[in-house]
């Protein structure tokens, strides 16, 4: 028997391709989901058009929670917290400086992911014992799985679509007038390494089979009440209906044991914490970073000897467009990126510099209260006109630029902990300011100015652009894996989540996960 380790998007993109090559597969998986309250709701509300919603079923999902005063926000799902509750009994996590955690969700974090999508570049994997070209057959499979909404634009050329792009979501007014002036300008911003197109999402724009489309209502941050965002739970339930294909929740994986060809699994219920085995002739882990590392670590007894987990480290800078667009909060609209900036400037780095634009939401209204506090209501008379014109810009550093986390297995009590620990990179900073500065001398081109006094950088970790931690190498020593995600030490274990990325690029990196995964278990299958 074949097992999978968990349900997120590197877990389900594996199942599948090994289900469609007729192997049976059991996937193991802690399964937690949101409160059957919230579901009711979310039931009633998936039922009705947005102009039929209780205003109050709405106020319920957009619940804020103690995360919801950060800087930069950590998402709930629809006002619940379940995507980050804890379910192991036996292991822990300890954070220092690290703003990141696992996640025991059914369907992992893809339940608050921001759903785009975009292919790594043959010059961001250059460190990579796997070639743009090899993974390019696997980003087109795994493109199955979900919509995408996006279209052919500038960004094609470098960035190939999987899809044929007739199926594009409309972006807002304020996005509108950002691309026609990105359009009037766009020689002399790409010959300063600046490449820009509508953003890429996975998300179904319009009425497909017996679903609808997106309708507009501007819950996107919070959840879509119609599940229009791809999570990879949906994946999950399709693969439920193979006959080849058994779905055992309410199971933690801590170990892996291989002996003569076969592998033992250790672990535990989340319920309970009662003691669980199962024996394979071959594990797929997709557990997640943290979770698979921590597996890892205690399969091969390698208590106290720190590995290092690489990031993409997160930034966030407001910018305040010359000209305002009117009435953006009555607007129809969708809320995640709308825009997407690619940036190769080799005085910065050679890789690429990912950069989403994110136009009107209405998180922006309570940001602003928390950044001004008592002067708020000071403000209110103006806020309508700053509303109008603000749009933030969320960036990401390749993870040689970024500070990365040094993780830990140590022993505790009847279990263990995985104690993460932030490790600076004195280049990180300077690449921020350079990056910021590139966008500030291009106020002309851009009709706007980012407001560098209110820029965020995010801690280790806080974008969850993580792995790395067992990277791929051609030819691999300890705490490494080969081109199949094969650990160092190991036959018949493949790990096939971000833990086994050599190098984490700056560009979204789910569908990158879920296109590796593919290509791991395609390329293993009936081995």
């Amino acid at each position: 028997m074949i097992y999978i380790v968990g349900s997120g998007p590197a877990g389900v993109a594996c199942a599948h391709a090994l289900v469609s090559r007729d192997i049976p597969v059991t996937l193991l998986d802690a399964g937690i989901e949101m409160e059957p309250d919230l579901r009711q709701v979310l039931t009633t509300m998936g039922g009705q058009a947005p102009s039929a919603w209780n205003a109050a079923d709405v106020e319920r999902i957009k619940r804020p929670t103690e995360i919801s005063d950060r800087a930069i926000p950590l998402k709930a799902a629809y006002g619940s917290l379940f995507p980050y509750r804890h379910a192991a009994k036996h292991l822990s996590f300890e954070a220092h400086g690290v703003d990141a955690s696992p996640s025991y969700a059914r369907g992992g974090f893809s339940n608050v992911w921001g759903a785009t999508v975009l292919p790594y570049h043959a010059r961001d994997i250059v460190d990579w014992p796997v070639r743009a070209d090899e993974l390019a057959p696997h980003y087109t499979a795994v493109a199955q799985l979900m919509h995408i909404a996006e279209r052919k634009d500038r960004l094609a050329a470098e960035f190939p679509l999987f899809t044929d792009g007739s199926h594009p979501l409309k972006t807002s007014q304020q996005a509108d007038a950002l691309m026609r002036d990105l359009d009037a300008n766009a020689e002399a911003l790409e010959r300063d390494g600046w490449h820009f197109g509508h953003s890429r999402l996975a998300i179904q724009a319009d009425a497909a089979g017996a679903g609808g489309g997106c309708v507009y209502c501007g819950l996107c941050l919070y959840g879509c009440p119609y599940g229009l965002i791809y999570n990879s739970s949906s994946t999950l339930q399709q693969l439920r209906r193979s006959e080849r294909f058994a779905y055992r929740p309410d199971v933690v994986v801590s170990r892996v044991e291989e002996s003569g060809g076969r592998v033992r699994i250790l672990g535990e219920t989340s319920t309970s914490g009662e003691a669980v085995s199962f024996d394979a002739d071959r594990v797929y882990l997709a557990a997640g970073v943290f979770n698979t590392t921590a597996i890892l670590l205690a399969s091969l007894d390698a208590y106290d000897v720190p590995v290092p987990v690489l990031d993409s480290q997160l930034f966030l800078v407001p910018t305040l467009r010359f000209q305002g667009v009117p009435a953006v909060a009555e607007e129809p609209l969708y809320t995640l990126s709308q825009i997407f900036f690619e940036l190769t400037k080799p005085s910065i780095s050679p890789k690429t510099i990912h950069m989403q634009v994110y136009s009107y939401n209405d998180w922006y209204a309570g940001a602003i209260k928390r950044r001004i506090g008592a002067l708020f209501p000071l403000a209110r008379p103006w806020l309508t006109m700053l509303l109008s014109r603000l749009m933030a810009v969320q960036g990401y550093l390749p993870s040689e630029l970024s500070p990365h986390i040094k993780a830990t297995l140590r022993r505790s009590g009847a279990g263990h902990a995985l104690v993460l620990e932030a490790e600076g990179n004195a280049r990180s900073s300077s690449a921020i300011d350079e990056i910021v500065g590139t966008l500030r001398s291009h106020r002309r081109h851009l009709r706007a100015v980012a407001l560098t006094p209110l820029l965020e950088r995010g801690a280790p970790g806080r974008g969850y652009h993580t792995g790395g931690s067992f990277p791929m190498r051609a030819q691999p020593a300890r705490f490494e894996s080969d081109r199949w995600g094969r650990p160092y030490g190991f036959e018949r274990v493949h790990v096939v989540d971000a833990t086994v990325f050599p190098s984490i690029p700056s560009g979204p990196i789910t569908f990158s996960v879920m296109a590796n995964a593919h290509r791991i278990a395609t390329e293993c299958a009936g081995s």
